[in-house]
């Protein structure tokens, strides 16, 4: 049986939610933090009309003198957590490409995507692209190189 007072305490609870979200939700963006769970989809910095992010792309080289591709969905084993950000996370730094056991293990994923050829190494590089109403422009920051072994 439904009560005065239970209808009251779950109107009270309703109101100091959306009380909390009407006065929260401005005050996090002007502290600069989105509330989490998110009430709106995530924020992007802009630069003059402009989404600039920086991105990771991948280049084996093989024996032969010829290079390919390779996307970090290949690379990596399945995970739940999208491959740029473990890219971003664990290969930023160029410390982790004289590893020894990270070099077999990159060795080992390369040489399962490219059965048949024998790779050499690899070409990790880092750059700044902005999307914008023109077409996406982008600026290298750094290479990587890895040499197997």
């Amino acid at each position: 049986m439904v009560t005065v007072d239970s209808k009251r305490g779950v109107r009270a609870a309703f109101a100091a939610t959306i009380l909390v979200f009407a006065v929260g939700t401005p005050l996090s963006w002007w502290q600069g933090h989105e509330p989490y769970p998110a009430l709106v989809l995530p924020a992007f910095p802009l630069y003059e009309d402009a989404v600039v992010r920086t991105e990771a792309t991948c280049t084996v080289r093989f024996a032969d003198g010829h290079t390919a591709p390779i996307s970090f969905h290949d690379l990596l084993p399945p995970t739940p957590v999208e491959p740029t950000s473990i890219i971003s996370a664990s290969f930023k730094d160029g410390e982790w490409a004289t590893d020894s056991e990270t070099q077999a293990w990159l060795f080992a994923r390369v040489a399962e995507q490219f059965p048949g050829r024998r790779p050499t190494g690899m070409d990790i590089t880092w750059r700044t692209t902005t999307y914008s109403a023109a077409p996406p422009q982008h600026r290298p920051i750094k290479t990587i190189h890895v040499d197997f072994k």
